[in-house]
């Protein structure tokens, strides 16, 4: 599952709970995962929230870690 936003893009993999975070202006080819880096905690958590308010709307019944 994965929510963009701006220039970024989280991407979720449920079955191995990781997040992945890429920002599509400064690499388009997503090659680059930013989730781990410091200066991106504050990113990876607006668009964590952003992403449970859509799973939602949506009806997603996904659990997914806090």
């Amino acid at each position: 599952r994965m929510i963009t936003d701006d220039d970024f893009k989280l991407i979720y993999y449920p079955k191995i709970k990781k997040k992945l975070l890429f920002d599509l202006k400064a690499d388009p080819q997503e090659m680059h995962n930013l989730a781990d880096a410091p200066e991106h905690k504050a990113t990876v958590d607006a668009l964590w929230v952003k992403f449970k308010v859509l799973q939602k709307e949506t009806g997603d019944g996904l659990r997914l870690p806090s």
